[in-house]
């Protein structure tokens, strides 16, 4: 659930998100990926499952559209400077020559243990895919843990940690942030809970610190604290940016205080639609792991 605080803090207490955007190109292809993720000792299930999917959808990608030269060993479950899930995958995201646009129905996982007694877990996912497009301008998007400036950097979080984000893009354009819960509900967090317009403009070159106090040029601000009461949950966080204007998806307000929310199915709708108009507008996906207290 989602708690407002009149203190214009946001408590936000979500699950798991399993679903990954990337930008849209030119003609669509329906892909099938499959792989098969081994675990080590400090995995947990969820890493399981999530470093599958991941590595199933990049095969697909590969499979299809080929690869750049070259190939490194990357993360990508969005480690924090921990590196307690450090997923990598000798072929990354940024090295096939495709796009994954979303899932098409849920990934298939069959799961068995290894002679070690560690998990084995096969995922098969089919999605919606292009060839790459160049156009979206990169931009910066990193998850701050209880601080304001880049040393504080992470994607782990324990209950009741505050979450900030740092925004840089090359040039003027419009930014929205959202997230993604398993229970498929999507909550609008930027722009901010009393703004009901459109995504907000900022100036290129210049580097904002989202849910900051300190950060008061882009409207009143929302602090995000984020709680959980299970052991560990998985969130995604997904970053909205295009040099051209775009409409804000048509979200609700909730009855609690809570920021906007929407279904997923009408959030991927929106995304496509907008992404296959506009092949400058980018998204950046990032993992978010939250640790609850401990019994």
């Amino acid at each position: 659930m989602v708690i407002f605080k009149h203190t214009t803090r946001l408590t936000l207490a979500v699950i798991a998100s399993y679903l990954l955007f990337t930008p849209i190109a030119s003609a669509q292809k329906l892909l099938t990926g499959v792989a098969v993720f081994h675990a080590e000792n400090h995995h947990s299930m969820t890493d399981c499952r999530e470093g599958a999917l991941q590595m199933a959808r990049i095969n697909a990608l590969a499979d299809e559209y080929g690869r750049t030269i070259g190939s490194g060993t990357i993360s990508v479950s969005g480690t924090g400077k921990n590196g307690e899930q450090d997923f990598f995958q000798e072929l990354a995201t940024t090295e096939v020559c495709g796009e994954w646009i979303a899932d098409v129905g849920e990934p298939k996982y069959d799961i068995s243990l290894g002679p070690d007694n560690l998990y084995i877990v096969k995922c098969t996912v089919s999605g919606k895919t292009r060839p790459l497009s160049n156009e979206a301008p990169d931009f910066k998007a990193e998850v701050l843990r209880n601080g304001d400036t880049d040393k504080f950097i992470d994607t782990r979080f324990n209950s009741g940690d505050l979450m900030k984000l740092i925004f840089k893009a090359p040039c003027d354009g419009y930014v929205a942030v959202y997230l993604a819960c398993a229970d498929r509900t999507v909550y609008t967090l930027f722009p901010y809970i009393n703004n009901s317009d459109g995504p907000i403009k900022i100036k290129g070159g210049k580097e904002y610190i989202l849910f900051s106090p300190t950060c008061t040029d882009l409207g009143e601000v929302d602090e995000m604290q984020l709680r959980t009461d299970v052991p560990m949950e998985l969130n995604h966080l997904y970053i909205v940016f295009s040099p051209n204007e775009f409409s804000r998806a048509i979200d609700s307000a909730s009855d609690n205080d809570a920021p906007r929310s929407l279904s997923f199915k009408e959030f991927s709708k929106w995304m496509m639609t907008n992404r296959s108009h506009d092949p400058k507008m980018g998204l950046k996906t990032i993992p978010i792991t939250i640790i609850g207290p401990k019994n």
